[in-house]
């Protein structure tokens, strides 16, 4: 989902911009990050109903199956905040701040690291506190940038007003399909 927002959004989002409507490229952002927000909720309460069945179907019994629905069901608590970070990776470049985008990533990607050690080493919480930690550093790293497109900044994007469009969400699925079948391509092959 963040792929294809991401992708296809950016895309759309740079377009419109490159036309010369600033503003409209501004609420259409804006747009997607809420429709991102919204699918991200609706996938997560799914993923939380069919959590333990699709355990089950991969195989999973006894402690491992306990284990496998205990962490995913912390881990499906920050799927918005996934789907977030990956949507506003591609948003920086259209901002043109790739750097801060990479920043972000990093600050996420060690934040993981600090609390894993927090969570499972400093206050012994095993399987949870690895499941805590990510859930802390997906949040962190949907947090920056949402603080960051609310307020003025020097990039090219920030929030604005959203106009429904059906017709940009759409677009923004079309564009970002190819990108989001080599995801799951790569996702089958791994």
């Amino acid at each position: 989902l963040g792929f294809i927002i991401g992708a296809g959004g950016s895309a759309l989002v740079a377009k419109i911009m490159g036309e010369g409507h600033k503003e409209k490229a501004q609420s259409t952002f804006t747009l997607l990050v809420i429709v991102s927000v919204v699918m991200g909720i609706v996938l997560a309460l799914f993923g939380q109903y069919f959590l333990k069945d699709v355990a089950i179907s991969f195989g999973a019994d006894g402690q491992l199956l306990h284990d496998s629905v205990l962490y995913g069901r912390i881990i499906l608590c920050s799927l918005v905040a996934f789907v977030l970070q990956n949507v506003f990776q591609s948003f920086f470049i259209v901002a043109e701040k790739p750097a801060l985008g990479l920043a972000v990533m990093m600050i996420a990607g060690v934040s993981n690291i600090f609390f894993d050690y927090l969570f499972i080493v400093t206050m012994n919480m095993g399987l949870q506190g690895a499941a805590l930690a990510t859930v802390t550093s997906q949040c962190l790293g949907a947090l920056l940038p949402i603080i960051y497109f609310a307020v003025p900044n020097s990039g090219l994007l920030r929030f604005r007003r959203a106009v429904f469009s059906i017709k940009a969400i759409a677009q923004t699925f079309m564009n970002g399909l190819s990108e989001f079948m080599t995801n799951v391509s790569a996702s089958v092959i791994s």
